[in-house]
Parts: structure tokens; C-alpha cells; sequence
């Protein structure tokens, strides 16, 4: 990731664990940290919903798209 030079949007979900401690996300918060860190020009985007945000919001989903 630290190779990354460009501008770029990062679209982060809830981040959701489970009753047994389990990761229920791509990444928790901590990862995300990492990921600011490695990436110069990052926009970081939340949403309230799961992982499929395109298709849980697809209108919010494409109006950050078309931000940039």
C-alpha cells in the first residue's frame, strides 16, 4: 500500500464482531489506522451498513464515486 501515490477513497463499513470475537468485516478500526498510514492522499468514506456497501447503499455508493 505504501507504493499507492495517487488520490484515494477509502470506503470503510461497520465494523461488526461477532459474539465469539470474530472479525465480521474486512478490517476493524486498528487495521484501518494502518491502511491512513501507508496511503499518502487518502479520503477515508464511512457508511452505516455491512460489507456489501454498493449494493446495502447503492445511491450513497455512487455519489462518493462521483466526488472525486
Amino acid at each position: 500500500m505504501k507504493n499507492i501515490k495517487c488520490k484515494t477513497i477509502f470506503m470503510k463499513a461497520q465494523t461488526n464482531i461477532s459474539k465469539d470475537g470474530i472479525l465480521m468485516a474486512a478490517l476493524n478500526e486498528d487495521d484501518l489506522k494502518r491502511v491512513s498510514e501507508l496511503i499518502a492522499d487518502l479520503q477515508i468514506v464511512r457508511f452505516d451498513c455491512g460489507h456489501g456497501i454498493h449494493i446495502e447503499k447503492p445511491k450513497e455508493f455512487i455519489e462518493c464515486l462521483e466526488r472525486v
